[in-house]
């Protein structure tokens, strides 16, 4: 996955906006849960962060460790999803959010995950869902590149974070699950979750305009932002924007 570094969030970004900060806090809370539970179990192996980007993460679990593409602040490691420098088995759980539609050769960086994870160990991703029906026309219109009809996994490289497709995660866990399924067969596709309808996009995503304050007046609106889109996914689940994807790796085999 190639990027640089004028496109990636830094923490004192994403806290200008109380609404994005929340946004990755409370994905960061599920991060923080699947640790804990996979740390409950006595299991060894590292936790790791892919595309950390910010470092954010390190606010809430401090002994992840961060990885990106290249050195920048924050990342304790650099680390391509596609070539990975861990030993086999040497990873409890990886965990990404906003990274998986960026990664050019998906195909090699699952490989890479299932050889690397231990026998029981998880991957948590936190990606797009393109399908949700107020998600899929600001991804196909208004977002990063978008092509439902890919032929294939893989992205062209051109050295920017803007390499992407919006409808990757998509792909390849709904349109071609069974050749996922086919392809790594010691990775279980555990659970998929839509959630968060509207509230990254009132916050305007990483962008530098927002339609919702700051401040006081955000933790007031929050609650109601929070319980309507709590609401849409508890009614209809195609309102999405976006998605849990966990994986676990097979312990019986």
């Amino acid at each position: 996955m190639n990027t640089n570094t004028n496109l990636t969030p830094t923490i004192s970004s994403i806290k200008k906006k109380d609404a994005i900060y929340y946004w990755y806090m409370q994905n960061y809370k599920k991060y923080l849960d699947l640790y804990n539970s996979n740390k409950e179990k006595e299991q060894h192996g590292l936790f790791v962060e892919l595309g950390s980007g910010s470092g954010l993460l390190k606010e809430i679990i401090p002994q992840i460790l961060c990885t990106d593409v290249f050195s920048h602040t924050g990342i304790d490691m650099v680390v391509d999803a596609t070539k990975m420098p861990f030993a086999n088995e040497s990873v409890n759980t990886f965990f990404m959010t906003n990274v998986l539609h960026h990664i050019p050769d998906v195909e090699r960086a699952f490989a890479e995950i299932e050889r690397c994870l231990i026998p029981g160990g998880s991957c948590l991703i936190i990606d797009h869902y393109p399908q949700g029906v107020i998600a899929k026309w600001i991804f196909k219109y208004f977002h990063e590149p978008f092509d439902e009809k890919a032929s294939n996994w893989s992205l062209p490289t051109n050295g920017l974070l803007s390499s992407a497709n919006s409808a990757l995660s998509w792909i390849v866990f709904f349109r071609d699950r069974e050749i996922f399924i086919k392809k790594f067969p010691l990775l279980k596709i555990n659970s998929i979750s839509p959630h968060g309808p509207l509230l990254y996009w009132l916050a305007g995503g990483l962008k530098s305009w927002s339609l919702l304050p700051n401040g006081n007046l955000f933790a007031f609106l929050r609650r109601w932002i929070i319980y309507f889109d709590n609401f849409l996914i508890s009614k209809w689940p195609n309102t999405g924007s976006f998605m849990d994807i966990l994986l676990n790796k097979k312990d019986d085999f």
